[in-house]
């Protein structure tokens, strides 16, 4: 058997080096990562922690923005939201009624509502429909806490 000349070796092997090089830099340009969402942050002014039940954060979405909504809610434009605590959870819906795209308004008391001034519909604190059959609950929108006094609301695209 005959060995294979040691230039050709070397030849051979910084060819491989520069093949692998060559296509960690290709692929990703030619397979990039999809963006990831744009976000908004908020001070919230209290803990999201600490928000006791039934408690209410109201968010605005920049002016000609609209937050990203979970779920299939085809045309729903959230240009405000609630993070709200409801049976212990946290969670955040949408501020603009399902039906009329109007901004619900917020009504404290018992028990505390959001109500669609368009329409008359009025929601549980959780986005759940009141006194209206056939209507579909508030959508929940995407959000994280960031920070003991921050979070931070997904934008739509």
């Amino acid at each position: 058997m005959v060995a294979a000349p040691r230039g050709d070796v070397i030849v051979t092997y910084l060819s491989l080096v520069l093949l692998a090089i060559l296509l960690g830099v290709a692929v990703p340009m030619l397979f990039p990562r999809p963006a990831a969402a744009p976000a908004v942050a908020f001070q919230t002014g209290t803990s999201p922690q600490a928000l006791p039940e039934g408690g209410v954060i109201r968010v605005q979405a920049p002016i000609g923005k609209t937050f990203q909504v979970e779920g299939s809610y085809a045309g729903y434009r959230a240009q405000s939201g609630y993070l709200v605590r409801s049976a212990g959870q946290l969670l955040m819906v949408g501020g603009t009624g399902a039906r009329s795209g109007c901004s619900l308004n917020y009504e404290p008391g018992s028990p505390a509502v959001f109500a669609d001034p368009c329409w008359g519909t009025r929601y549980a604190l959780d986005g759940t429909p009141l006194r209206a059959p056939g209507q579909r609950p508030l959508p929940r929108l995407a959000w994280r806490q960031t920070g003991r006094y921050s979070i931070e609301v997904k934008l739509g695209t």
